[in-house]
């Protein structure tokens, strides 16, 4: 993987019982070719770049990410525990994609654990 160079933080706000969430739009990434994705446990990462208290780490550990490119959906279901980079042997984990992120989700397989409020923070590496 070359060097990464460019990180845009990105906050998905959980919203109690709500089990799908769409990336809120962002015109950094938008349209850029995204080389990597990491995210973070709340053991990791107690509070988000804002300062909002992160996903508890059930709600995060039943949680997937999909990733869609305005036409499709190319990237579907990835673990949020696999874009952790401590999972990976210390490595970021790699993605070849230019996203929307308005075509991009985190899904939930249940509702019980979320806490409206938190928030689930994705480092988002492009070029």
């Amino acid at each position: 993987m070359s060097k990464l160079r460019n990180m845009q933080p990105i906050e998905v706000v959980i919203k109690a019982g709500i089990q799908e969430l769409f990336l809120p739009a962002d015109s950094v990434i938008t349209g850029k070719k995204i080389v990597a994705i990491e995210c973070f446990t709340a053991t990791q990462m107690p509070k988000s770049p804002s300062g909002a208290s992160s996903m508890n780490d059930t709600a995060f550990n039943d949680a997937y990410l999909t990733l869609g490119n305005g036409t499709n959906t190319p990237i579907n279901k990835i673990p949020l525990r696999s874009l952790v980079k401590s999972n990976n042997n210390g490595m970021i984990p790699e993605i070849d994609i230019t996203i929307d992120t308005q075509k991009s989700k985190v899904n939930f397989n249940q509702t019980t654990n979320l806490s409206a409020g938190e928030v689930l923070t994705l480092f988002v590496y492009f070029e």
